[in-house]
């Protein structure tokens, strides 16, 4: 079945249902998308992506993704309350964009949820929220440092962009971060620096393809 999904540039609407049957885990969206539908997306999806530059999501739009872990928006106009209820297996979003706020109480339910990224503009209350929080350790931040395919804080590989068969990990990461490489299918071998001394949970969580791993020493 087909694995990657790159919708086409020129696309504004994602109707109601329109990938509810489809067997894509890793989908990214055209930047001129404007409004994705209620339902849109199946349950096999872990990864979405979207440079976009202005979209409108509803209250159902993940509401089958629920084997969602990482989502990465930009351009996003709207959040409703209720948009992440179903998706409890996030570990990392980010989202940018003219949204006003996320609301809090919405976090809650996701236990995994590791790092989010989001527009400066709302970072006081909601960084405050999540030191609050008693099950989770969330870093909340809107400066991550991007070398390439790999974005990184604090020494902390947070998440791989990339879609090489090949990946070597930058020396100077001492971290591997929760859910990191979560769902890419197409690496098969994976090359550590010396600098690795941890490796969290998930790391490589269904890397299906993944054959070789060259430690660190």
């Amino acid at each position: 079945r087909t694995k990657e999904l790159v919708l086409n540039e020129g696309l504004e609407i994602l109707d109601d249902s329109a990938l509810l049957d489809s067997s894509i885990t890793v989908l990214k969206l055209p930047s001129t998308l404007k409004k994705i539908g209620d339902d849109a997306f199946s349950l096999y999806v872990k990864k979405i992506t979207g440079n976009c530059k202005e979209v409108e999501v509803t209250d159902k739009t993940f509401i089958s993704a629920g084997d969602l872990r990482v989502l990465e928006l930009a351009g996003v106009k709207n959040i409703p309350k209720g948009l992440f209820s179903e998706c409890r297996k996030i570990t990392r979003m980010s989202l940018t964009g003219s949204y006003a706020e996320i609301k809090t109480t919405d976090l809650r339910k996701l236990k995994k949820l590791r790092a989010i990224n989001t527009s400066k503009a709302i970072q006081g209350n909601l960084k405050e929220y999540c030191k609050n929080l008693k099950n989770n350790k969330i870093t909340v931040s809107y400066e991550m440092k991007k070398f390439g395919d790999f974005l990184i804080e604090n020494k902390k590989l947070v998440e791989y962009t990339g879609n090489s068969e090949i990946v070597k990990i930058p020396n100077g990461v001492k971290v591997i971060g929760e859910g990191a490489f979560a769902g890419e299918t197409n690496i098969k071998k994976i090359v550590m620096p010396n600098t690795v001394r941890k490796i969290e949970t998930g790391a490589f969580a269904a890397c299906d393809m993944l054959k070789s791993v060259k430690f660190s020493k």
